[in-house]
C-alpha cells in the first residue's frame, strides 16, 4: 500500500483508501520543432516540460450514510488548496510534486451507502522533487585550478544552490565556478575576505556573498542526472583554502 497525502491530507488510511495511483508516466512536454528549408523533415529548437496530471482512484469507507457524508465533504474541504504538497511514497523514498486538484469524481449508485468510489485529478508542475537535499562537499581546496566532480540521482537536472566558503585567503580577486561536463561557468570578480561565504543559486537565480547580492558574469550551471566534472579557479597571489559544498532536490519526471 503506497502512502500519499495532499497538503497533510492523508489519503491512505482506514476512511480513504487509495487503490490505484497514476504518476509514473512522463510529464506533457512541449516540443518546438522548425521544418527544414526545401528539405524533408524538421530541426528541434526547443523542448520543455509543461506539466503532469497525477490520478488517484480509491474508495472513502464510512460506519453509517451520514459518517459517508461526513467524510466526503472533509475531503473536499482538505483537497482545496493551490500548488500545495502531493506527497507519493515510491521505491522507499518519497517525491514530492506541487499540486492543485483540477477534478473530483464521486460516482454514485443506489448501494453507495456507506462507501463509495472516488477519482481525483491533480494538476502538477511537471517535475518531482525528494523531500529532503543531497550534499556533495569537497574541502580543503588549495590550488587552481581545481577540478571535481558530483554525481547528480534522481532522472532530472536539479537547479542546486553551490556555496564556497573561504576559510583562508591572500589577496583573493576572482572565484570561477564551471560545470564542464555543461559547458557553463560563472564568474565573481571582488575583493574576497577569509569567512566569507559565496552562495550560487541556481533556482532564485541569485549570487550572494554573506546574504548580499553581489555581481557577476556568465550564466548560472546547469547540471545532468549522472556525472558532472566541474574546475573551480581562483585568482589569489597567495595561498588559500576553500570549502565546496553543492546541495540539491534530487529531481524526477
Amino acid at each position: 500500500m503506497t502512502n500519499v497525502t495532499f497538503n497533510s491530507f492523508d489519503l491512505q488510511d482506514s476512511n480513504y483508501h487509495t487503490r490505484k495511483i497514476t504518476h509514473r508516466k512522463f510529464p506533457e512536454r512541449i516540443i518546438l520543432a522548425e521544418p527544414k528549408s526545401r528539405r524533408d523533415g524538421f530541426s528541434i529548437v526547443d523542448k520543455y516540460f509543461e506539466k503532469k496530471v497525477i490520478v488517484l482512484e480509491g474508495t472513502i469507507t464510512g460506519n453509517s450514510e451520514a459518517g459517508l457524508r461526513t467524510l466526503v465533504d472533509n475531503m473536499k474541504k482538505e483537497i482545496r488548496g493551490t500548488d500545495k504538497n502531493l506527497d507519493i511514497d515510491y521505491g522507499g523514498s518519497t517525491i514530492r510534486y506541487k499540486a492543485t486538484v483540477q477534478k473530483l469524481e464521486i460516482p454514485e449508485d443506489y448501494f453507495h451507502l456507506t462507501f463509495v468510489p472516488f477519482e481525483i485529478e491533480f494538476l502538477c508542475h511537471p517535475l518531482g522533487k525528494a523531500t529532503s537535499t543531497t550534499n556533495h562537499s569537497d574541502d580543503d581546496i588549495t590550488s587552481s585550478p581545481h577540478n571535481g566532480s558530483v554525481t547528480i540521482t534522481g532522472s532530472e537536472s536539479p537547479l542546486p544552490v553551490i556555496k564556497l566558503t573561504i576559510d583562508a585567503e591572500t589577496s583573493m580577486s576572482v572565484v570561477k565556478f564551471k560545470n564542464t561536463t555543461t559547458n557553463m561557468e560563472i564568474t565573481v570578480t571582488r575583493a574576497f575576505s577569509a569567512g566569507e561565504v559565496l552562495e550560487i543559486d541556481c533556482e532564485n537565480l541569485t549570487v550572494k556573498v554573506d546574504e548580499t547580492e553581489v555581481d557577476f558574469t556568465g550564466v548560472f550551471p546547469e547540471f545532468e542526472p549522472g556525472s558532472n566534472s566541474y574546475t573551480i579557479t581562483i585568482t589569489d597571489g597567495g595561498s588559500f583554502n576553500v570549502d565546496l559544498d553543492i546541495d540539491y532536490y534530487p529531481t524526477y519526471s
